[in-house]
Parts: C-alpha cells; sequence; structure tokens
C-alpha cells in the first residue's frame, strides 16, 4: 500500500520547529510521502496561505508539499487523490502537543473506557448517545496499519527549540514588535537558516514579518520578492 504522512497545523509563522518535524517525519517514514496541511483563515492568528508557503518553502519545503485545506485534519484536498483502500494515513505533530506533553493539542484518539472496555459515548450534536469513532488510532510501528478506508493514524515526533525562550509560533509573534532590526535579522536568520549566508533574504522576510506583525493589512502574494529561490 502507498502511505502518506500529513502534518496538520496553524504555521503562524513556519519555522525551524516545524521544519524539524518535517524532516524527522521523512526520516521515520522515508517510505511515505510527506505533506503540510495549512489553512488560509487569517480570523484568529495573522499569516495568510500565501505568506505561510513561502516561508515554509525558504524553510525547505517544497510548495507542493504545503497544502491549503480547509481542516487540518479533514485535509480531503490532500487525501482525495489517493485510494482510500490502498493508502495508509498517519497524521504527525509535535510530542509537546501529545496528551501528556507541554503544550496538549487533539484532537486525540477516541480511547476504550477501562471500566466498561467499550468507547465513550458522544454526549452532544447527532450522534449524541453513539460510540465516538475510533477512525483515528495512535501509531505504533509494531502493529500492521490499515487503510485509511478503515483507519488513520497519530504519531508524535520530537521537535527543536530554534532561539532562547521560543517555543513556539505564539512566542515569535509576542516577540516580534519589540525587536530592533539587527535581533530581527537574527532571529529570522535563525528560523531560516538558508538566509544565514544571503541578509538581502533576510531583510526581505523581516520586512514580511513586519507588515504581517506591526502593520496589519490586506496581505498581499510575496511571491515576486522571493520566488528567486531554488526548488527544493
Amino acid at each position: 500500500m502507498k502511505k502518506i504522512v500529513i502534518i496538520p497545523g496553524g504555521f503562524h509563522p513556519f519555522h525551524a520547529g516545524h521544519l524539524a518535524l518535517y524532516n524527522k517525519a521523512k526520516e521515520n517514514f522515508p517510505d511515505a510521502e510527506v505533506f503540510v496541511a495549512a489553512t488560509d483563515d487569517t480570523s484568529e492568528r495573522p499569516f495568510s496561505f500565501d505568506v505561510k508557503q513561502q516561508l515554509a518553502h525558504i524553510a525547505g519545503v517544497k510548495r507542493g508539499n504545503f497544502v491549503k485545506v480547509k481542516s487540518p485534519f479533514k485535509p480531503t484536498e490532500i487525501t482525495d487523490k489517493y485510494d482510500p483502500n490502498d493508502t495508509i494515513v498517519i497524521y504527525v505533530k509535535s510530542e509537546k502537543n501529545a496528551k501528556s506533553g507541554s503544550d496538549p493539542e487533539g484532537p486525540f484518539p477516541a480511547e476504550v473506557d477501562p471500566k466498561t472496555g467499550k468507547l465513550p459515548l458522544v454526549t452532544r450534536g447527532p450522534n449524541k448517545g453513539q460510540p465516538i469513532s475510533n477512525w483515528l488510532q495512535y501509531y505504533k510501528s509494531d502493529k500492521p496499519l490499515e487503510p485509511m478506508s478503515k483507519h488513520g493514524y497519530l504519531a508524535y515526533l520530537p521537535t527543536v527549540e530554534f532561539g532562547p525562550g521560543l517555543k513556539n509560533a505564539k512566542d515569535i509573534r509576542k516577540l516580534w514588535p519589540g525587536l530592533n532590526d539587527n535581533r530581527k535579522l537574527a532571529l529570522i536568520m535563525s528560523m531560516y537558516p538558508i538566509t544565514q549566508k544571503n541578509r538581502s533574504m533576510a531583510s526581505k522576510v523581516a520586512k514580511i514579518f513586519d507588515k504581517v506583525l506591526i502593520q496589519p493589512q490586506p496581505q498581499q502574494p510575496v511571491s515576486e520578492s522571493l520566488d528567486y529561490l531554488p526548488e527544493k
């Protein structure tokens, strides 16, 4: 069977920690096509899909593997291109997002109640009273995997910190407006290593961050300024 790995998330912005997760996914699942699933929703967080895609490309993700979806955990824009009876789908998230991690973030697979031996019941909505779906399950390397017509799997992999005191995208958004120009460039270079040898590129990326995080305005495509990057 074919195998696809999907990394769902917000990516406001895409940074070195996300890249580490992407690379770990490729390393752990070398026989899979690895995608990053992101929305274009800017109702609560500021980065548009076009900007996120450009930043991910700078970091090292192919544009074709960074996909715009309506729902990161229901990325039909990706999965509909594969035979559901002949394709395994594995969702990958950071270890810090696990139930026991520092920043728990669902959805989590439904687990059998040890007291009853059954799945918990839906408590509201049209499926109230029905067992919660067990379609999503935890990935276990020693267990056989079934196609996505029967199950999807969730794996947690380690990520890395990419700057002093920075653990996630929220930290970047909070810190950025208070930085001077030199510290902004230093942060950009830590998030996107390719810019370490190209100060002009780092400056252009910093200006994009300024427009998004300091001077909110309708976002314009940034491809004109960054499209000269070689395809990874």
